[in-house]
């Protein structure tokens, strides 16, 4: 992490859930370059950007989703006149240790490699996988939220990092 990084802290009043949600509807609403104390997984209902993550560029459209890692810097620019819409869902990190144990799955599993998961959705997928995501914002925070994100993260991770990889992900810098 170097001096212009901002490391941010998981947000205190979503700590009761272990899950807090974050929707924002413009680039120019994002964090500058920053990495986390926690997991977290991005999704783009709308429009398209670009992804600045650990020193590679990647557009990044309606239907993406993400996982980031504590330590993946990232932010996220204009792409022309494009703007996009993003919804944030960050997971302490003992809460995502708790679900991998269920799943059987090392914590290395996830950290191994250069770059996060990612997978694009369309069609009714999408439609599916944007219902299910807006749905952690409508549950309060506290135990029904947790409950809930801890039944969808294992459908999330699983879709994120077993989907086919595109060789050409980034833009060449």
């Amino acid at each position: 992490m170097d001096n212009q990084t901002v490391r941010l802290p998981f947000p205190e009043y979503d700590q009761i859930s272990g899950v807090g949600y974050l929707h924002q509807k413009s680039v120019g609403e994002t964090f500058s370059l920053h990495c986390h104390d926690f997991y977290e997984i991005f999704y783009v209902p709308s429009g398209k950007a670009i992804h600045h993550i650990n020193g590679y560029s990647e557009i990044i459209t309606a239907g993406t989703l993400e996982f980031i890692r504590p330590d993946d810097t990232h932010r996220y620019s204009f792409l022309n006149r494009y703007d996009m819409e993003l919804i944030s869902i960050g997971i302490e990190k003992s809460m995502m240790e708790e679900i991998l144990l269920y799943l059987d799955l090392q914590i290395e599993h996830l950290l191994d490699g250069n770059m996060p998961g990612k997978t694009v959705f369309s069609g009714i997928s999408e439609m599916e996988i944007r219902h299910l995501i807006t749905s952690i914002g409508q549950k309060a925070p506290g135990s029904e939220r947790k409950i809930y994100a801890k039944a969808l993260m294992p459908l999330l991770l699983h879709t994120v990092y077993n989907e086919e990889k595109t060789e050409n992900r980034f833009i060449p810098q």
